[in-house]
């Protein structure tokens, strides 16, 4: 991206119900699971982008899960930390931690009602290690699974407290006797424990296994995007078996059953607005669904919250998936409603309009697209029906509105002429003398070529400058 544009991306994926009627898995497609894709499109809108000023988040809507909106960044963070912080511990070890903090929070019996083995018997290795780290990160979940999952006698309730000489019968004789109301403590049998277990599982995926979206912490510099997406900001790419790891790790609590999508933009509309920060910063918000909410079935609430995104400058491009195959045109930018279900309707109306001028039209032309213009707009809305072309709507959000320029990947294959209409408003036309138009010519394609060059080390030369060198070199009347 351009030196002189931040930007803030914002991305909302719809993994909801509604979405796996509308067009299946896909496991067997070329392509693979439409879910996986979408991870493909969060890390395509960042690639070759390296500048600190940059941002992103992205929201996914529709969970299987009571947090039906969740921060996609974030709940990929805290799989990629089970996985890395806790390598190091044997599985009675990790069992050993959890109780430590679980004694911490309040369970200060708890290694008396069950010991480290029996409790290590009844949970597995990777179950553990989640526990471990959520207890560890999250000290609300291990307040919860005090409270809500162990029982009374792991909190070791004084024996003179009103609870316990409550419970037991002619406690109140024994303790003037300076006897202990319980004589021994019953260890946990293994019903008891496991039940404690699985109560301590379920409160983790219906309360923390996923995040929150939260103004606070849910945008990352595109460089933290790339280590959580990638699994290292060592990564050069998003492999397969990365892509694989992260399906692995969200399937549980994809494919809800409601569709938030009202609720999800208003999310997004925080976060684009919360901080002074990003009040220069170029915004855009790429939506990818079925468009059919369940919070507004009758779209009451459309219009209202179309016009908030443009009063606030957002651009928002808009994918519409469908599972159809007849009168889908997925490499095609339209510019006036045509007869579509209401879900195309909903994401064509959500859509911006941009000036047809600025479109790159002669790289799109080129990759077969067809591009509809009416009084000189077109609006950056797509129907999808295959995971492939997803990409392509990567390639126009990146190009047309994310202050890249528009060579994309081919400047070394299209010519000059193609992105004039891109970089007009900020690069006018040089003064030749004599012969010199190829110098003219050669220094543009230099300094426009480095620009898209992002951190370039040694920062971006003059275009004046490199001008003079070439005529410096071979003269004012050509090579």
């Amino acid at each position: 991206m351009a030196e002189n544009c931040s930007t803030l991306i914002g991305v909302i994926v719809d993994v909801s119900g509604s979405m796996k009627r509308n067009i299946g898995d896909g496991v067997h497609e070329e392509g693979g699971e439409w879910i996986q894709s979408l991870f493909r499109v969060i890390d395509s809108l960042i690639t070759h982008d390296v500048s600190d000023s940059n941002h992103m988040f992205a929201i996914g809507m529709g969970a299987n899960n009571p947090r039906t909106i969740f921060d996609v960044l974030r709940t990929i963070e805290d799989f990629k930390n089970i996985k890395t912080n806790q390598t190091r511990l044997n599985h009675a070890s990790t069992i050993d931690s959890i109780l430590t903090i679980l004694e911490s929070a309040g369970a200060c019996a708890v290694r008396k009602w069950a010991s480290a083995s029996a409790i290590g018997e009844k949970v597995s290795h990777d179950d553990a290690k989640k526990l471990l780290y959520y207890v560890k990160s999250r000290p609300g979940f291990a307040k919860g699974v005090v409270n809500s999952c162990l029982p009374n006698a792991c909190k070791g309730i004084e024996n003179n407290s009103p609870e316990f000489v409550g419970y037991i019968p002619f406690a109140h004789l024994l303790l003037r006797s300076g006897e202990s109301a319980v004589s021994t403590f019953r260890p946990a049998g293994e019903k008891e424990i496991k039940d404690a277990i699985e109560k301590a599982k379920s409160l983790l995926e219906e309360d923390f296994l996923i995040r929150e979206v939260d103004v606070q912490s849910s945008i990352f510099t595109v460089k933290e995007a790339w280590g959580i997406l990638r699994g290292s900001v060592d990564k050069d790419k998003l492999t397969n078996q990365r892509v694989q790891e992260l399906m692995d790790d969200v399937r549980p609590f994809i494919y809800g059953g409601s569709t938030p999508f009202y609720e999800s933009l208003e999310m997004a509309l925080q976060l684009f607005t919360f901080s002074p920060k990003f009040k220069y910063h170029k915004k855009l918000l790429l939506v990818i669904s079925d468009g059919y909410p369940t919070d507004d079935p009758f779209f009451t609430k459309k219009d209202l919250l179309i016009a908030k995104f443009r009063e606030t400058d957002i651009t928002i491009v808009s994918c519409f998936i469908t599972r159809l195959h007849d009168d889908v045109e997925p490499k095609r930018l339209f510019s006036k409603d045509y007869h579509w279900e209401d879900g195309a309707k909903l994401l064509f109306e959500l859509s911006s309009k941009i000036p047809a001028d600025l479109v790159p039209r002669t790289i799109f032309v080129k990759r077969g697209w067809k591009i509809d213009i009416t009084n000189n707009e077109t609006k950056l809305f797509l129907q999808v029906n295959h995971p492939v072309f997803l990409k392509d709507v990567c390639d126009l959000a990146r190009n047309v509105v994310c202050c890249q320029d528009a060579l994309a990947d081919a400047l070394t294959s299209v010519s000059l002429d193609i992105y004039i209409n891109q970089s007009r408003n900020d690069f006018g036309a040089k003064k030749q003398e004599g012969g010199t138009s190829y110098a003219n010519a050669s220094a543009a394609v230099l300094y426009l070529s480095m620009k898209r060059i992002l951190g370039r080390q040694g920062g971006y030369p003059e275009f004046n400058d490199l001008r003079q060198e070439l005529i410096d070199e071979y003269g004012e009347d050509g090579a």
